[in-house]
């Protein structure tokens, strides 16, 4: 079961955020962040090194530990330390570049690689999104697994005042693009 092995994950596009990581941590071995943004890396390291200056996660990680998870209030401090802890690098990426992560990133190695919200606004259409998906398949283990949100039929979505446009896409495109790569079927 996850419980009993510690797993390593990757996420891919992280942006300036932790929250998709929050409930994996007791789960993983190591985590490796990446992300396209210079500054969106300076954020998640600076919270990651206990910087002065760092952004503050608390609020987040108390909503996830307490309201999501149902744990006590003792938990939120532990499971903050132990994400920090287990987030192994913060790393460049890039889905247009080949590789798309980090030449240090090494390939075949992730039981779980974490993206969110970013192939379907980094993608320029729905070849460049299976293509995307063909390219991070090769840090996956084989049986590993691709955990990964995006909007569908949509062409744009809001997050607060900024809006992205994005590929549009349908469960049947998302499919047929994961078993491409080399994924089940599970959606």
């Amino acid at each position: 079961t996850a419980q009993e092995k510690r797993l390593q994950i990757l996420e891919f596009g992280g942006g300036p955020v932790i929250h998709p990581l929050i409930s994996a941590a007791p789960y993983a071995e190591t985590i490796v962040f990446s992300e396209y943004l210079g500054q969106n890396r300076d954020v998640v390291d600076s919270w990651r090194n206990r910087e002065s200056r760092a952004h503050d996660f608390r609020s987040v990680i108390r909503t996830v530990v307490q309201s999501v998870e149902g744990r006590s209030e003792e938990e939120i401090e532990y499971r903050e330390q132990e994400l920090r802890d287990k987030i192994i690098s913060v790393v460049p990426c890039d889905i247009r570049q080949d590789p798309p992560v980090d030449a240090s990133v090494q390939t075949g190695i992730y039981d779980v690689l974490s993206t969110h919200l970013i192939l379907d606004t980094a993608c320029e259409s729905v070849e460049m999104y299976a293509e995307a998906l063909q390219k991070l398949s090769a840090y996956v283990r084989p049986g590993g697994y691709i955990l990964a949100t995006e909007a569908l039929e949509q062409r744009f979505y809001n997050i607060g005042d900024v809006t992205f446009p994005c590929i549009t896409l349908t469960k049947e495109i998302v499919k047929k693009s994961l078993i491409d790569a080399g994924f089940s079927e599970e959606i």
